[in-house]
């Protein structure tokens, strides 16, 4: 079966192992980052074998996915070393907000 992830850059990390930081102000170690992500692993698989499912052999596995629809914009992307992705853009929903009150006009005199 095929699988989508729709969401922002920060629901969607980037396929990279060890998975990189979402501060990217914050200069973190590889090994900082490897380690976390060994943890992370951790905790995730027992429960993975507990269920009868698949392992992770990297954090990133957790999101393989075979169209990543990212509903942001580049430059508002959480991660920014991506590589080469393709941004949808923002997904704004229609029903939020309060409909417009249009000012009413005549076009000449009646």
């Amino acid at each position: 079966m095929k699988r989508a992830f729709f969401g922002t850059g920060f629901c969607a990390p980037p396929q990279m192992s060890p998975m990189p930081t979402i501060r990217p102000w914050v200069k973190a170690p590889s090994q900082r980052l490897q380690s976390s992500e060994n943890k992370a692993l951790q905790t995730i698989n027992p429960v993975l074998e507990k269920i009868d499912a698949s392992i992770l052999e990297k954090l990133m596995n957790l999101f393989d996915c075979d169209e990543n629809f990212l509903t942001t914009f580049p430059e508002l992307d959480h991660y920014q070393d991506r590589g080469s992705v393709r941004y949808w853009g923002a997904c704004m929903s229609m029903d939020e907000g309060v409909n417009p009150v249009w000012p009413r006009f005549t076009l000449g005199p009646d």
